[in-house]
This record gives C-alpha cells, structure tokens and sequence, in this order.
C-alpha cells in the first residue's frame, strides 16, 4: 500500500525477452513435437497390429483335385519322392505289375536327373509323369 506499481508482463521468443501485447500470449508449437512424435509411433504400431491379425486370420488357399501324395511343386526331388510316398501310401491297393512300373519309374526319374548323366528339368514331362500315376492311383 502506498507503493506505486505498474505490472509488466514479459515473454521470451527467440531467445529475447519481448514485452506481452493484447490479453494473451502467442504459443506455436513445432510441427515435430514430442508428442506428436509418440501418438504417430501409437498408431503405426495399431497398424502393424491389424495388419498382422489380418495377415493371419487369412485361409490358406486350398488345391483342388490334388493327391496327399502328389507334390505341391513339380521338381524332380519332389516327384520322386511323391512316387515313393505313392508306393508307401498304396502299394497295397496297386497290383505287382504296377508296383514294380512305378519302382522301374523312380529308377529311371533318378537315374535322369539325378545321375552321372543328369540332364536338365523338364516341368512337363514331370506333370505327364505324375498325371500318368494320378490317375492309375484312383
């Protein structure tokens, strides 16, 4: 009481001390803030969720007209071994001519492509192999 006061508001911009004009005091916020910078890292995260729950959530694509014993690839390890799962799965139901056409087939297919004289991968003499025995099989 008895003092005589003036108040004066000061802010600091730019590193300077500048007086406040009006009621209020300009606040601009940096685009990159933190926060900005954690709710943006939150919802990628929420993202990458969905799109793995997604991903899972798919049905695998089934094959139709297939085998179990026929392969999903045509190579000629995986029609050997296709053959040979054909013997083991089978070879009860194929009669003893057929048996022993399917063996003389895995010897010839190993013998051609897997022997001294191994010659290159042919897809469609592999399908004809394996269609031959697919429809022998039912």
């Amino acid at each position: 009481a008895g003092v005589d006061a003036k108040l004066e508001s000061r802010f600091y911009d730019e590193l300077d001390i500048a007086p406040v004009v009006g009621a209020f005091v300009p606040v601009s916020l940096p685009f990159w803030s933190a926060q900005r910078i954690i709710l943006l890292g939150v919802c990628a995260g929420v993202v990458a969720l969905i799109g793995v729950w997604i991903g899972r959530r798919r049905r695998p694509t089934e094959t139709v007209g297939r085998g179990a014993w026929e392969p999903a690839r045509i190579t000629p390890l995986g029609v050997v071994t296709s053959l040979r799962r054909l013997e083991q799965e089978r070879g009860a139901a194929l009669d003893q001519s057929q048996i022993e056409s399917l063996r003389r087939e895995i010897s010839t297919l190993e013998l051609k492509y897997f022997g001294p004289d191994a010659k290159e991968t042919t897809e469609p003499e592999l399908r004809e192999v394996i269609d031959r025995w697919s429809s022998s099989a039912r």
